[in-house]
C-alpha cells in the first residue's frame, strides 16, 4: 500500500497533533539535555580550565591565546583528555536518553496506524516502546550516521596532508585548512540528511516488523532507494518547514536582542521574552519531528510484527 505524498503527510500531521504529548516529551527532553550540558560544564570543564589558567586568556589577542591553549594542552594533557571522556560519555548519555524517547514515540505512530486511528498515546504505551527498543533504536543511529558521516573525513585527511606537505607556507596552509572544511561542511550536510532519513525508515522497520538495528539498517536502506521519491519529498517538505519555522522565531529574538546589546538593564528587561522565544522554537522543532517520524510512520507497509 502506497500512500501519496499529501496523504502521508496528512495523515502524519493527524497522528502527531493527536498525540501530542509525544511533543510534551520532546520538548522536556530538550530541556532536560540543556540542563545535563549547562550542568555538566558548569560543574567539570571552567574548574578545570580555570585551574589550568584558562581564565586568564586574552581574548582580544588571539595569536597569544593560541600559544597559551597549546602550551597548557602539552603541560596538562591528562587534564584534556579526562575532559575529552567526559565529553563522550556526556554524549552517549544524551543518545540513550534520546533513542530512548524515540522508541517509545516511534511506537506509538506504528500503533496508530496499525489501529487506522490517529490517538492511541498513553503513557504505558510510550514506556513499553522505550524499554523494548531502546537499544536498537541507539544501535540504528550508529550505524545510519556512522556510516554517512565516514566520507566527512576524507576532505580533512587530505587538508591535513596538505597542510603538511605546504607546512612551509602561510599560504598554502590557509588555502588547504579553509578548502578541507568547506568541502567537510557540505558533505556533512548531505550525509547528515541521508541518515536522518535512513535512520528515521529503519527505526519505523525495526518496531513495526520487530528488527535488530542491523537487519532494519539493512531492509531500510534498500526500500528507501526503491521508493526514493517519496521518502526524501516527505523528508525534505518538513526538513523545509523546519528551518523556515525556527528561522522565522529566530527573527523575533533579534528583535529583541538587538537594542540589548550594550545596555545591561535593557538585557535583563528582555531576557524572559528571548526564554520564552527558545522555548517557543523547541516547541515547534519538536513538533516538526514528531510530524516526521509519524509520516515515516504512515510511509511504511503495513505489515504484522514478525513472532
Amino acid at each position: 500500500m502506497k500512500r501519496s505524498i499529501p496523504d502521508v503527510l496528512r495523515r502524519g500531521l493527524e497522528s502527531a497533533l493527536a498525540n501530542w504529548p509525544l511533543m510534551a516529551l520532546r520538548i522536556a527532553e530538550n530541556i532536560l539535555f540543556a540542563m545535563l550540558i549547562i550542568g555538566s560544564i558548569i560543574a567539570a570543564i571552567v574548574p578545570l580550565l580555570v585551574s589550568i589558567g584558562l581564565s586568564v586568556f586574552n581574548i582580544e589577542k588571539p595569536d597569544e591565546t593560541a600559544m597559551a591553549f597549546g602550551t597548557a594542552l602539552l603541560e596538562h594533557l591528562a587534564v584534556f583528555l579526562w575532559i575529552f571522556v567526559g565529553a563522550l560519555f556526556l554524549a552517549a548519555l544524551l543518545m540513550v536518553i534520546h533513542s530512548f524517547v524515540i522508541a517509545g514515540c516511534a511506537q506509538t505512530f506504528v500503533d496508530a496506524e496499525r489501529a487506522e486511528r490517529p490517538k492511541v498515546f498513553s503513557m504505558e504505551r510510550w514506556l513499553s516502546g522505550g524499554r523494548h527498543s531502546i537499544w536498537t533504536v541507539f544501535w540504528i543511529y550508529n550505524i545510519t550516521y556512522g556510516t554517512t558521516l565516514i566520507p566527512v573525513l576524507v576532505p580533512l585527511i587530505l587538508a591535513l596532508a596538505a597542510m603538511v606537505a605546504f607546512r612551509d607556507s602561510q599560504a598554502g596552509i590557509v588555502i588547504a585548512g579553509c578548502l578541507g572544511i568547506a568541502v567537510a561542511i557540505f558533505l556533512c550536510i548531505i550525509a547528515c540528511v541521508i541518515a536522518a532519513i535512513w535512520s528515521l525508515k529503519a527505526i519505523i522497520l525495526a518496531i513495526e516488523r520487530n528488527l535488530g538495528a542491523s537487519e532494519a539498517a539493512k531492509l531500510a536502506w534498500t526500500e528507501a532507494k526503491a521508493d526514493f521519491g517519496r521518502h526524501f519529498a516527505v523528508a525534505f517538505i518538513l526538513f523545509v518547514i523546519s528551518f523556515g519555522g525556527a528561522a522565522t522565531i529566530g527573527m523575533f529574538s533579534v528583535v529583541f536582542s538587538v537594542p540589548s546589546a550594550h545596555d545591561t538593564f535593557i538585557s535583563l528587561a528582555f531576557a524572559p521574552a528571548r526564554v520564552v522565544i527558545s522555548l517557543l522554537q523547541s516547541a515547534f522543532g519538536a513538533a516538526v519531528g514528531m510530524w516526521m517520524l509519524a509520516s515515516f510512520a504512515a510511509l511504511s507497509d503495513r505489515k504484522a510484527p514478525s513472532s
